[in-house]
């Protein structure tokens, strides 16, 4: 009989070390915590690769994942994150998150625009 140890990820050593592909594959993880814990280090870590992984996690079984995966997505407030945002508004569970990612969304595009003179006109 042969004895198989299978290691969890370890999420803290891909955060810092800042292993981005890492930690979107243990986003798929059999284990919720670890699928939470990676999409909360991807949050800290706001690499735009993780954008698709986190935008799937909007559909994980598990809410808390979801939640996160919609937090992190508010973070990276790239345009591509809003349309999976604005679905997982018709899901009573995001509400609260995704309202408070858009916040985070439109705070950061509006820092983003050149300021307009206004004393030209």
């Amino acid at each position: 009989m042969k004895v198989v140890i299978v290691r969890a990820p370890n999420v803290d050593e891909m955060k810092d070390q800042k292993d981005v592909t890492g930690l979107i594959i243990a986003l798929k993880d059999d284990d919720a915590t670890i699928r939470y814990r990676a999409a909360q280090a991807l949050d800290k870590l706001r690499d735009l690769r993780a954008a698709r992984p986190l935008t799937n996690a909007l559909r994980d079984e598990a809410v808390t994942v979801r939640a996160r995966a919609a937090e992190a997505l508010g973070w990276l407030g790239v345009g591509r994150t809003v349309e999976p945002l604005v679905q997982a508004l018709a899901l009573v569970w995001a509400i609260p998150v995704v309202n408070l990612s858009f916040a985070r969304v439109k705070r950061d595009s509006l820092r983003a625009r050149p300021q307009q003179d206004h004393d030209s006109d």
